[in-house]
């Protein structure tokens, strides 16, 4: 048991801060991406940086350090929550996201066909157990479920973030046909921590209803010495 737990608490370190940029038009996303591929190609040639491939070791994504667990809107309009499985019937009914973030079970108890498809590629510099920059690209369908910022609050209130809990508010489901997600986490050597977001697809109702389409930009960044910043926004594009 305590093994399980030095997992949770090493990949828990591994997924530290979250991140997001400012809204993708998707008709210059792909020249956007390899601008964004090219960028860490080179950070990656220098300074002995390693690169190696990776997996996630987490249910969902929550924030970890933000005021409101679920991330939020610049608005608080919205809470936006990204899944790193294939399907959240797959995460335990009684896990509570409240106390434990994104943090889920260590991902060597984990199955490939759990998982949305994903491309994840870490970077190292000598002498570091976390990356020094981490590049998660989504394929196909990346699921993102969105509640309002009353519900957020609610939850809050009640201490508890689970499944079976978030589908009783029966959210927008949004289905991503792109995702990008650049960290720099705590303890990779990093002048700046944090990292960015970006996802757009379609939208739908809790019961399949077609409602149009969804732009999602999230970017933090965390300096030492400085307050952390944090900038999400939803776009919704209604039919």
């Amino acid at each position: 048991m305590k093994q399980i737990y030095f997992f949770i608490l090493l990949f828990g370190a591994f997924l530290f801060c979250a991140c997001e940029k400012e809204n993708i038009d998707p008709l210059v996303e792909d020249q956007a991406q390899s601008q964004v591929e090219e960028s860490a190609l080179k950070g990656a040639d220098t300074n002995g940086m390693t690169k190696t491939d990776g997996r996630l070791p987490a249910w969902a994504r929550m924030a970890a350090g933000a005021p409101y667990v679920i991330p939020t809107t610049n608005d608080q309009q919205y809470g936006v929550i990204v899944f790193y499985v294939t399907d959240p019937s797959l995460i335990p009914d009684d896990w509570n996201f409240y106390p434990n973030n994104f943090l889920a079970a260590p991902w060597i108890f984990f199955v490939d066909e759990e998982f949305i498809p994903y491309v994840n590629v870490n970077w190292f510099l000598p002498g570091h157990n976390v990356p020094h920059h981490y590049h998660l690209t989504g394929k196909g369908d990346v699921l993102i479920w969105i509640i309002t910022f009353d519900q957020v609050l609610g939850l809050l209130a009640n201490q508890s973030i689970t499944i079976p809990e978030l589908e009783a508010l029966e959210p927008m489901v949004g289905h991503a046909t792109s995702y990008n997600e650049i960290l720099r986490p705590v303890g990779g050597g990093a002048p700046v921590f944090g990292g960015e977001f970006n996802a757009h697809g379609t939208l739908e109702t809790w019961e399949g209803e077609d409602i149009g389409k969804f732009i999602y930009s999230w970017k933090t960044k965390l300096k030492p010495g400085e307050p952390m910043t944090s900038n999400l926004k939803l776009q919704i594009i209604e039919k």
